[in-house]
């Protein structure tokens, strides 16, 4: 077998095993630093605050910086019944801020994620009520390390949705900083500025926006799968030994010519 052949065959299986990404799970979050949300001070129903965030912060203060704890954006529970739902029999929102979102209004916020490990993240999952109710509607695009992105939507309820954001191979790091982007203004908006003409809401963003959660998939380092260049490399390396070996074997086996 000439050595093109085989490092043309172990080149095709290295392409197909790359071909198929690592299986990704939702990685554990140790804290997340952001503004808390904003509440009745802003003309809220509610008071959307992240009221059991464990880290530091005023917890109960509109738009105060939190840091180095978790809360409601990584504690699991997805919302689907809107910021005026119910789920079960509680209420998504109350004036107490221990609702299941964080909403900010004529603010796109700045969310700085820690993951407990180094990471390779194929995807970021933003939880978010896209109901155009009571002037709150969804992100437009997603802004993750400074890269603006257009997520792909997928609809949970007649409330929220999901915004997902995708990166083929990965991106690696233990620190992502995640800002949802307002849209424009809904027809609810719109049916307010008509309504009230001589207070119309400012700009061209629905003004308030309502997470309920954030997920980050991927699989930790030490448990990621070498990138395909780096399987590449290797198995052509042990091709390139196995094939030196056989050429000796080869050699040391052939029957004597006579001269």
């Amino acid at each position: 077998m000439r050595m093109g052949s085989i490092l043309s065959g172990v080149a095709l299986a290295v392409f197909v095993a790359g071909a198929v990404p690592a299986a990704a799970t939702v990685l554990v979050v140790n804290s997340y630093d952001m503004p808390n949300g904003d509440g009745t001070a802003n003309f809220g129903t509610w008071n959307y605050w992240d009221r059991n965030y464990t880290g530091a912060g005023a917890k109960t203060t509109d738009g105060a910086p939190l840091t180095g704890g978790t809360g409601k954006l990584t504690d699991g529970v997805i919302a689907t019944t809107g910021f005026g739902g119910l789920t079960g029999l509680v209420p998504n929102s109350n004036l107490a801020g221990t609702g299941l979102y964080v909403g900010w209004k004529y603010l796109d916020p700045t969310i700085a994620f820690n993951l407990a490990q180094p990471s390779r993240v194929f995807s970021i999952d933003m939880y978010v009520d896209y109901s155009y109710i009571g002037l709150v509607g969804a992100p437009l695009t997603i802004t993750i390390d400074g890269i603006k992105y257009n997520p792909t939507i997928t609809l949970l309820s007649a409330t929220d949705e999901r915004l997902s954001v995708s990166f083929a191979g990965g991106i690696v790091g233990s620190t992502f900083t995640v800002q949802p982007n307002a849209g424009p203004f809904g027809p609810d908006a719109i049916a307010y500025n008509a309504q009230f003409p001589n207070f119309p809401i400012p700009g061209n963003k629905e003004p308030w926006m309502m997470v309920s959660e954030v997920q980050f998939n991927g699989v930790t380092v030490s448990n990621a799968v070498p990138e395909l260049s780096t399987w590449t490399m290797m198995l052509i390396g042990f091709a390139a030994l196995g094939f030196a070996a056989y050429r000796r074997q080869k050699k040391i086996t052939a029957p004597e010519v006579a001269a």
